[in-house]
């Protein structure tokens, strides 16, 4: 069977989640690399409400992530990571940032076997600096999940997670959020394997359309949005929001340390007054470990 590679897509939390990084028996402190390219397409960037106010673009993204892995118990291990990513998006420049993130994980094993459930914990800090840098966020993360790996074919993982976001000039960018999720894959082959997931988010979200009193009244802060702007002035709208996130993706190994897969992402946000949008998000990319 070929290793699994973190998966760092466009969410950077799973980078330091040590499930793959348990040592053999021998092991017991590694050094890790990974990296990944990512071509993606979303087709409701700014998650607006109005199909006349949606904007679609295309991305390339970059990710390295880097670490040190510390077996301090016999089934507890400990992990310290970084991680640096780059985007870059075809049509709104503005988006196009560079972020570091910084994190802390440990990985506890309930006995002896590859069947037994592992509690996975992880803490995270980091800054995203944009092209337009009135977008510039801090973003802080914890997870906590239980993993179980039922047979040969299946592993499941069952979680929470918080997220925060703090910006110095858009208050409309400052959310906080708690999400519960199930995510696993389904091993085909020796060769390839289905990842998916689903997690239920609650918690503030931005919503970027023309001006609304609907969404305006609906609000918990409002800014002028200038990246999203074509002619008719866009204002970017704090809302909260009850929030489905369904994911899946194919995933083959090319060889023991590099995989190429392909994903959908569809997003499903419901907010006070019947305000309503959907994401869906197309991805592909090559990931290498060494």
């Amino acid at each position: 069977m070929y290793n699994k590679p973190f998966r760092l897509k466009t969410s950077i939390l799973l980078f330091i989640v040590s499930v793959s990084l348990w040592p053999t028996e021998q092991a017991l402190a590694d050094w890790f690399q990974e990296g990944s390219a990512e071509f993606l397409f979303n087709d409701n960037l700014n998650r607006a409400i109005l199909e006349s106010d949606i904007r679609s673009d295309i991305s390339l993204e970059g990710a390295f992530v880097g670490g040190y892995f510390s077996q301090v118990a016999e089934y507890t291990g400990v992990t310290a990571s970084a991680a640096f990513t780059l985007a870059h998006f075809q049509e709104y420049s503005d988006l196009n940032n560079v972020s570091l993130n910084l994190g802390l994980s440990f990985n506890h094993k309930f006995g002896v076997g590859d069947k037994v459930p592992r509690l996975n914990g992880t803490v995270s800090i980091g800054e995203h600096k944009y092209e337009y840098e009135i977008r510039d966020v801090e973003v802080r993360r914890a997870d906590l999940s239980l993993v179980k790996r039922f047979n040969d074919y299946l592993e499941l993982s069952f979680g929470v997670k918080h997220e925060d976001r703090r910006s110095d000039h858009y208050l409309s960018l400052d959310t906080n959020s708690f999400s519960t999720y199930v995510s696993g894959f389904l091993d085909i082959n020796a060769r390839d394997w289905i990842g998916f997931s689903y997690t239920r988010r609650s918690g503030e979200i931005t919503s970027s359309s023309s001006t609304s009193t609907l969404m305006l009244n609906a609000s918990t802060a409002t800014n002028r949005d200038h990246t999203f702007d074509n002619g008719v002035p866009i204002i970017a709208y704090r809302l909260d929001a009850e929030t489905d996130v369904y994911s899946i993706d194919w995933n083959r190994a090319i060889s023991e340390s590099s995989t190429f897969y392909v994903g959908y992402e569809k997003q499903d946000s419901k907010a006070s007054a019947g305000i309503n949008y959907d994401t869906n998000i197309f991805r592909t990319g090559l990931m290498l470990s060494w």
